[in-house]
């Protein structure tokens, strides 16, 4: 069992074993190399197996609040996390805030860039991470929704199960200026594409 708890400035990870009716946990910090104010380092956070995910979406990377997202791997011996990865978006840009939201499951990443509404210059996407046979994760895709996308604001909340992605919006024109919608993604093994399966609505406006 694994848990997490947010705190400014950090993450820390908790790792829980049960023995004999009891549990015994070890609690540390995440290590992050940079500490400049403003980071917002753990804005999101995804575990899933011995991997987590921790969003940093106000870091300057190749430019201010461009954001990253940094891959930790258990040690199975040690129980100490080790940082695996830095993510960052090929078309990084100012003020996107890439890592604002994240999903984890098994080898395989997706983060959302979300930026301000005034300060989009383009549609928000969600972006999928694979880890290869060597260790290293590689930006595979990017997932995007509706044809009327500059009016929206995606990846404000992200899942990931397997083969399935889910993206939200908080704005849907066709239901209103925030009416909101979720996409859902299938992944293809055979053509190694992602597809948009459905889009989900509420009933009302």
């Amino acid at each position: 069992m694994s848990a997490r708890r947010i705190a400014p400035a950090g993450v820390w990870a908790l790792a829980t074993m049960f023995c004999a009716g009891t549990a015994a946990g070890q609690i540390e910090r995440l290590p992050h190399a940079d500490t400049t104010a403003g980071n917002f380092f753990g804005v999101a956070v995804a575990i899933d197996g011995p991997y987590a995910l921790v969003g940093a979406s106000g870091e300057h990377t190749c430019v201010d609040d461009g954001g990253a997202a940094y891959v930790f791997e258990q040690d199975a011996r040690t129980l100490r996390w080790n940082k695996a990865g830095r993510l960052i978006p090929a078309d990084c840009e100012v003020r996107r805030f890439f890592g604002r939201s994240v999903a984890l499951s098994g080898s395989r990443a997706l983060v959302a860039s979300s930026s301000e509404e005034d300060m989009r210059r383009r549609p928000d996407v969600a972006y999928v991470f694979e880890r290869d046979s060597a260790g290293v994760w590689l930006q595979t895709a990017m997932l995007s929704g509706g044809a009327a996308f500059e009016d929206l604001d995606t990846g404000t909340t992200v899942a990931l199960e397997d083969d399935l992605a889910v993206l939200t919006t908080w704005g849907d024109t066709s239901h209103g200026r925030h009416g909101g919608a979720a996409y859902v993604f299938r992944f293809d093994a055979a053509t190694r594409r992602w597809s948009n399966k459905a889009r989900l609505t509420g009933s009302g406006g």
